[in-house]
């Protein structure tokens, strides 16, 4: 898939519009593409970060700034004062955020939380630790000069404490099934208020890191935040699949105020990485019954304890760069689980799981990379997961330009293609419809060529998922050109 999204050669300023959406989508016989067409659609979709296929997260680019001396830099300052007012403005929007149109006395009159209400409390409390920042940092406070200092210590002193009690927050605001997009907008704009100390650089990236990863309970309330927010992002167009954790995360790091976890150190980044984990295998034990695979059940029990506890990352220098390695007792258990899956019956998502922990932990090694059986399962497993990320991110790219979307807004300055041309909405979603037809043609061509493979093998590339899920765009795409 990664050729979809080369840089174009050569580029074509003109789209056949007279191509009728569903004629390129609904038809008997597959709609080929014209090399034309194909530079027109990587040249699209080659200015959409989304849907770019990065290994690593990239951190945002935050000033260089003097700690001393930041606090006398005009335009931080500015900046720290409008963050600041976004943050109190999203805190009194969040009662209101989900319900449509609001005439403009019915938004002034706001929305009160009842005592009783279990979302009144973390309200409250955020609107107190917004209330002492604004008193505190010297920046927020309009009153003060441009040129008047503050103590650097004092400042990151009260930035962790500050940081704790967000952390002590976030893992105390449940998600209520009762009021689902509320109470995840209250535990966002908590995750956004502690960006902002790293944004602002109001604390040293070890220490925000030391605070961020401190313990198990800290990491998984941010790991169950961004599942939860995924899952509900998603209930519209996303049809029922296991958890692609790596794209979920990696977009979290890429496009939201996660990019702060980017910026820490490989040790700190680790080890929240391991809870995150763990908390997606909490997620499986919640999948649907039909969903999983019952003679796998006290494997999986096995996986989560062998795998994401009693574990530690160990620093090794690879390319010459210290980073760390995950390591657990028994990696070669967890091999032969995944090699041998497949004995159980259908495991669809026994196998997303196993195979996203082996990733996380360690890629096949040692006497593993002599064995052509574990690497061909492994890079098919791969080309599986990419090829339903991109489908996935295309519905995330769509739904959040096309569809209300209804989040607290981020602090996170999202990066864009330069002097990239954006088409009109339908013609937007003609470059989809051909996109789509080509991921379809690249997807019958894997699957042909892994059908000349053992019978062992294909299974590994998760034929019927892909299916769906290029089903699911579609009759998403179609039921977007309706509006236009």
């Amino acid at each position: 898939m990664e050729s979809l999204t080369e840089p174009l050669i050569s580029t074509s300023n003109n789209l056949q519009t007279s191509t009728h959406l569903g004629e390129i989508l609904v038809r008997k016989t597959p709609y080929i593409l014209s090399v034309e067409e194909k530079n027109i659609v990587r040249q699209h979709i080659s200015s959409i970060p989304l849907l770019q296929h990065h290994r690593d997260p990239n951190r945002e680019e935050l000033p260089n700034y003097d700690q001393k001396k930041l606090l006398t830099i005009g335009n931080s300052i500015a900046s720290m004062q409008q963050d600041m007012m976004t943050l109190r403005e999203s805190l009194a929007e969040i009662p209101l955020l989900g319900h449509g149109y609001l005439e403009p006395y019915e938004y002034n009159k706001g929305h009160t939380w009842h005592e009783s209400d279990p979302l009144y409390m973390p309200m409250k409390k955020l609107n107190h630790i917004h209330h002492l920042m604004e008193e505190s940092i010297p920046a927020c406070e309009r009153k003060k000069s441009f040129n008047e200092e503050t103590d650097p210590d004092k400042l990151e002193n009260f930035s962790q404490i500050v940081i704790k009690d967000l952390i002590n927050l976030l893992s105390h605001t449940d998600y209520n099934k009762k009021h689902k997009l509320e109470s995840l907008n209250i535990q966002r704009l908590i995750c956004e208020t502690i960006y902002y100390f790293y944004k602002h650089q109001l604390i040293s990236t070890y220490h925000l890191g030391t605070l961020l990863t401190k313990d198990k309970a800290t990491s998984q309330a941010f790991s169950r935040h961004i599942i939860h927010s995924f899952l509900y992002d998603q209930k519209k167009t996303r049809i029922w699949l296991p958890l692609n954790t790596r794209n979920i995360l990696r977009n979290w790091y890429q496009f939201s105020c996660g990019n702060m976890f980017s910026g820490l150190c490989g040790e700190h980044r680790a080890r929240f990485e391991v809870y995150y984990q763990q908390a997606a295998l909490e997620f499986y034990e919640k999948y649907p019954e039909s969903e999983k695979n019952q003679h796998l059940k006290l494997t999986m029990e096995e996986l989560k304890k062998a795998v994401f506890f009693d574990i530690k990352a160990e620093p090794v220098i690879m390319a010459g760069k210290e980073t760390h390695v995950i390591r657990v007792k028994d990696p070669i258990k967890l091999a032969s689980l995944f090699l041998d899956i497949y004995g159980y019956g259908t495991c669809h998502s026994e196998l997303t799981h196993i195979f996203q922990a082996m990733d996380f932990i360690q890629k096949p090694t040692g006497s593993q990379q002599s064995s052509n059986d574990i690497q061909t399962k492994w890079r098919i497993a791969s080309s599986s997961l990419q090829f339903l990320a991109t489908i996935e991110n295309m519905q995330m790219y769509l739904a959040d330009k096309y569809w209300p979307r209804h989040w607290v807004k981020s602090l996170f300055n999202h990066k864009t293609e330069p002097n990239s041309k954006i088409p009109p909405p339908y013609q937007e979603l003609q470059l989809f419809a051909l996109y789509i037809t080509w991921v379809q043609s690249e997807h019958k061509k894997n699957l042909k060529y892994f059908k000349g493979l053992p019978p062992g093998i294909i299974p590994y590339y998760q034929h019927h998922l892909i299916q769906a899920s290029l089903g699911s765009i579609t009759s998403m795409l179609l039921e977007l050109a309706q509006s236009f």
